[in-house]
């Protein structure tokens, strides 16, 4: 595992918010999940190692 490629422990539960563009930006966004369903682009490093779920709704 490179050193770029490690998580960085003092982000340590923390998440990756969605990737937009930024014609989005102003936009509401309702988060119902986490990570990426896909996960399976390589030239995507952004959620490596994490597993798509739901987020809880409270």
């Amino acid at each position: 595992m490179s050193e770029h490629s490690r998580p960085d422990s003092r982000y340590a539960g923390f998440e990756q918010g969605p990737i937009r563009p930024p014609s989005e930006a102003a936009s509401l966004l309702l988060r119902v999940t986490r990570n990426c369903p896909w996960n399976r682009c390589s030239f995507c490093p952004v959620y490596k190692g994490e597993q798509f779920s739901l987020r809880p709704v409270d």
